[in-house]
Formats: C-alpha cells, sequence, structure tokens
C-alpha cells in the first residue's frame, strides 16, 4: 500500500514532527510511503533535520510556500507529476495551504484517467488533516471568506475524510464554519503512532482506505 503525505513546510512545531513520525511509521515490506514538502520561509527555523534524522528524505517543491503566490500553478503541477510517478492509494494533506494545492492535485490525479470515461476514475482516498485553520482571526474579512469558500469546496468533492486534532475543533470546523460532509467527519483524533493502523486486519485497512463505514455490507464482483 502506497501513501503520500503532503505538508506546506518542515518549521519548527508538532505538523513537522506529526509527517515524518507518520512516513517513518508507514514504511516497511507493506506499506511504502513518501513526504512533500515545501520550502521554509526567511524567519522559521527549518526542521527538515528531524526528517533525516528519522531516515525520512521529503521531496522538496520550491514553490509550494505559505503565501497565496503565482507559483501555486507549478507546485500544482508538480505534485500531480509525483501523485502519478508515485500512483499512491493514500494521499493525506497536512496544514492549510498544502492542503489546498495537494487536494487540488488529487482531484485532477483521480479524475484524469481514461477509465474516468467508462465511470472508473483512479481508486485513491484523500485525507486532509486539520492542524489548525485560518477562518478567523488571520486575515481580512474577504481573504478569509475565500478562504473558507476554496475549503468548502475541496472538502466536498476532493475529500474523503477530514481528521481534526481535537472534538473541539471538529465542532468549530464543522459545526461553526460549515466545512465538510457528514460522512466525512467522523470523530477521527490526529495521533503520532501508526501502530493501530498498522495492526489492523486487511478487512480494517481496506474500509479506511476506500472510506468504507465499519460493519457495511459489500460485494465484490469479478
Amino acid at each position: 500500500m502506497k501513501v503520500l503525505r503532503i505538508i506546506a513546510r518542515l518549521n519548527v512545531g508538532g505538523p513537522a514532527r506529526h509527517v515524518v513520525w507518520l512516513t517513518r511509521g508507514l514504511e516497511d515490506d507493506e506499506f511504502q510511503s513518501k513526504l512533500i514538502a515545501g520550502t521554509v520561509p526567511v524567519g522559521e527555523e527549518d526542521m527538515g533535520y528531524f526528517a533525516s534524522e528519522n531516515g525520512v528524505e521529503p521531496i522538496f517543491i520550491p514553490e509550494l510556500s505559505r503565501e497565496l503566490s503565482i507559483k501555486d500553478g507549478i507546485s500544482l503541477f508538480k505534485i500531480y507529476r509525483e501523485m502519478s510517478l508515485f500512483s499512491p492509494d493514500i494521499i493525506h494533506t497536512h496544514t492549510a495551504k498544502a492542503g489546498t494545492v495537494g487536494r487540488a492535485a488529487a482531484f485532477l490525479y483521480r479524475w484524469l484517467t481514461p477509465g474516468t470515461i467508462v465511470g472508473r476514475p483512479r481508486r485513491v482516498a484523500v485525507i486532509h488533516t486539520f492542524h489548525g485553520h485560518v477562518f478567523h482571526s488571520y486575515y481580512g474579512v474577504l481573504k478569509t471568506r475565500l478562504f473558507l469558500m476554496i475549503e468548502k469546496v475541496l472538502a466536498r468533492v476532493a475529500t474523503d475524510r477530514i481528521v481534526t486534532i481535537s472534538a473541539q475543533q471538529l465542532d468549530e470546523i464543522h459545526g461553526r464554519f460549515g466545512v465538510g460532509r457528514p460522512g466525512s467527519l467522523p470523530s477521527y483524533r490526529s495521533a503520532s503512532t501508526s501502530e493501530h493502523f498498522r495492526s489492523a486486519s486487511r478487512t480494517e485497512r481496506f474500509c479506511v482506505t476506500r472510506s468504507v463505514p465499519p460493519m457495511t455490507r459489500s460485494l465484490s464482483v469479478l
């Protein structure tokens, strides 16, 4: 099973450690993981060393940065290209900017295939983790509304599951701001260990990667 994880930058903080731990943890005979990261801007401390210390070699995309930029189109293309080369089963984005560009690329990756003509897009599970949000107290009214509108669209058309780091954040993101479909927002908590997923049965892992609710009756036709 291939997992592609995307984060805007490996700056000092919990998200950088989180993605490195998960990338390292899901790397063995059964799992193959890759991490895409953007650049750390001037004035922020770079934690790229933490990835190296844990044996993780990120794919760095210089055009992927925190702020809106005309280079975002280049970032989207490069991320889409990495997806096409890697053929992931799971695409997991982290933080706001990587979540926007990464899920837009994932949407293209899922649907830009000849199979779409016969109703068979690429099978890939797209997950986004909120480590925080910018829906208030960060930017002006117009910019905040723009970001919220983009997030609502991506959550509905390009995201299978949304992960929050607390129940309070879940209530705020979905309850207050209306982000996400109800079925895509179970009460998940972000965790820094992959042992639970690794020890799950094949059926449980199938449900996670294919966005199938537990205990759902399913029929396979060959």
